[in-house]
């Protein structure tokens, strides 16, 4: 089923009422019979059209899987299925195959957030830059080597700093995190938001 909306608290897709939900990254649906489809943190498959739009959701901190070039359909649907996630494609044939999916317009990551915020009621200040953008990895806390690593510029500032556990790459608050971060702000500001329980 391609899911126009998941609402929290709030009228589904289905035109029914969920209030199990609050305003945190999670979400729920309820399926035509009235059972509970979805709960918890939202997780997201990105078929390989969409990098730039899995890099930000990863930036907001959701755990979102990026299909490698090539990658079958097939296996994709069976990922999205087996770890719960909503497949975000512009493939029509794609997205109806799937039990959950936004089928994604628009060009640019701007539009596409817009679109995938049209489909989903998103928190993009969920968890920001607790996720490496380049492999999903949870980020931890860079250590006193690591960050001697990082550039002198970087040193001087607060904090916080991260380091991803999978490849090594290292995350500091620069003028990179300052845009990202200005750009979700915008995305949750201009986004539809579900109310508060």
């Amino acid at each position: 089923m391609i899911l126009a909306r998941f609402r929290c608290s709030a009228t589904t897709s289905f035109g029914q009422v969920s209030s199990n939900c609050q305003n945190n990254g999670h979400t729920a649906a309820l399926d035509p019979s009235g059972g509970p489809v979805r709960s918890g943190p939202m997780r997201f498959l990105c078929d390989e059209m969409l990098a730039p739009l899995a890099r930000l959701l990863r930036a907001a901190g959701y755990d979102t899987y990026l299909a490698s070039d090539g990658e079958p359909d097939a296996g994709l649907l069976k990922i999205a299925r087996e770890e719960g996630r909503i497949l975000l494609t512009r493939d029509k044939r794609l997205a109806a195959a799937a039990a959950e999916s936004v089928l994604i317009e628009g060009r640019g990551v701007d539009a596409e957030a817009e679109s995938l915020s049209r489909g989903v009621v998103l928190d993009w200040g969920f968890a920001p830059f607790t996720r490496c953008v380049v492999d999903n990895a949870r980020l931890r806390e860079a250590s006193l080597d690591e960050i001697d690593r990082m550039p002198e510029s970087a040193q001087a500032k607060a904090g916080p700093f991260r380091a991803c556990p999978a490849c090594g790459r290292l995350y500091w608050p620069g003028s990179h995190v300052r845009r990202i971060g200005e750009r979700l702000n915008g995305l949750t500001n201009g986004a539809p938001m579900p109310p508060q329980a």
